[in-house]
């Protein structure tokens, strides 16, 4: 295709010189042409044969440019659809491009979340095993105190005869147990474990507590007349209007234990550790607090009379409207004294 396309450029451009040579002969004048004719033979048959150059010329047969132009415009297609597929590559690569960044975001993130969340989940893993193994401690505890129990319960059914049989409860535990309203007068509780049970209403005087631990357990109108409770452990423990008549609490500890309207006449409390402790409104008639510590104690309104408080630590104590009150031999200033308001 390329070779017939130089030889129809030569064939024009040779057709064009020789019409432009016919075009110079013919406007020569008669007489010109006569002396060109007479003096110039050779001239003429050069002349004779560019006519028959441009006959040969005008002979050619036109060139059909339909299939060059439809191969074109189908190359032109070609590079279109090209080029569009390539638009599309790269709108590809930068949608795959964002993807791997945000899979970049969502590993850093779960990277993060694993450093900081797991250690805190094996930590209450770890919480959670500790306090199923207290529970399994607990359960173990509670199963030999309801053999002991059991025990009891058999030896009772086979002492009915015997008025002095009394319940053998020394050092288990019923700690967070509810025993509402149990009867447990005069049992042996020596070193039992309460703390938090729910003894409300409970039946325990003249029970032997000695060193029990009732640390928060709840004894509102708890009948505890006569018990013994040296040296137990009483801290924040719920004992509102409960009975506490001639019981002995020497060395008790006792701070924030709320005892508001309780009955503690002639309660033996010497040397109690009863700092922060709730005695609004407490009958204190001839009780015994000889060396006890009462550090910020709410007496207000508390009845005092005859009680003995040589030696009591009432440092910022409160005793608005106390009555009986007699501070020789204390220790420490009371914040509020009887008669303040």
């Amino acid at each position: 295709m390329k070779r017939d396309s130089d030889s129809l450029m030569r064939l024009i451009a040779f057709a064009l010189l020789l019409n432009a040579a016919l075009l110079g002969v013919r406007c020569s004048s008669s007489s010109d042409l006569s002396v060109l004719e007479a003096d110039s033979p050779e001239l003429l048959a050069r002349v004779d044969a560019l006519e028959d150059g441009l006959n040969e010329v005008r002979s050619v047969p036109a060139v059909d440019t339909s299939e060059i132009l439809t191969r074109v415009a189908a190359l032109e297609a070609t590079v279109t659809t090209l080029t569009q597929t390539v638009s599309q590559m790269q709108e590809a690569v930068t949608g795959l491009s964002t993807s791997v960044i945000t899979l970049g975001d969502t590993v850093s993130q779960l990277q993060s979340v694993s450093t900081t969340a797991i250690p805190g989940i094996l930590a209450r893993v770890n919480t959670h095993t500790e306090e199923i193994a207290d529970l399994r401690t607990d359960t173990t505890e509670l199963d030999v105190a309801m053999d002991t129990l059991q025990g009891q319960v058999e030896e009772c059914c086979e002492s009915e005869s015997d008025p002095d049989w009394v319940p053998n409860l020394q050092g288990v535990s019923f700690s967070g147990q509810f025993m509402a309203a149990a009867p447990l007068s005069g049992a042996n509780l020596i070193s039992a474990r309460l703390g938090s049970a729910y003894l409300v209403g409970a039946d325990l005087r003249e029970a032997d507590l000695n060193s029990a631990h009732l640390r928060r357990a709840h004894l509102a109108h708890a009948d505890l007349g006569g018990a013994i409770l040296i040296a137990a452990n009483l801290e924040w423990t719920d004992l509102t209007e409960a009975n506490l008549h001639g019981t002995n609490l020497r060395n008790a500890i006792m701070y924030n234990a709320n005892l508001q309207g309780a009955d503690l006449t002639e309660a033996s409390l010497p040397n109690a550790a009863m700092d922060s402790v709730n005695l609004q409104g407490a009958d204190l008639t001839e009780a015994n607090l000889s060396g006890a510590r009462m550090i910020s104690a709410n007496l207000q309104g508390a009845d005092l009379t005859e009680a003995n408080l040589s030696g009591a630590n009432l440092a910022n104590a409160d005793l608005r409207g106390a009555t009986g009150v007699n501070l020789e031999g204390t220790i420490g200033d009371p914040s509020f004294m009887p008669d303040d308001e």
